[in-house]
């Protein structure tokens, strides 16, 4: 072979090694993330961090909204919906809280 047609090899090597770690990357990924899923165990909802499950168990799943809008009968079930709330409806008033 000419040095031409043995940098072709080799380049194609290489094309096939970066293929192949690329898939197998891609399928540990896959496997990895479908391994941190987190589900409710009231409703099935699943997340894939934990901390997104704690709140949703805390906070949301089966409760009531428990902050109420000072300025409107609004109600969310977390507060940061609430400050982005009045944030939006309300951004001519004050924030006390």
């Amino acid at each position: 072979m000419t040095e031409k047609g043995e940098e072709g090899s080799a380049s194609w090597s290489q094309h096939s090694l970066f293929t192949s770690l690329t898939t197998a990357l891609a399928i540990s990924s896959q496997q990895a993330s479908s391994d941190k899923k987190h589900s409710c165990r009231n409703c099935g909802k699943v997340y894939a961090l934990a901390s997104s499950l704690y709140t949703h168990e805390k906070y949301q799943c089966g409760k009531e909204p428990q902050f109420k809008c000072p300025y409107c009968p609004h109600k969310t079930k977390l507060k940061g919906n609430l400050k982005a709330h009045i944030g939006f409806k309300h951004s001519n008033m004050p924030r006390d809280f």
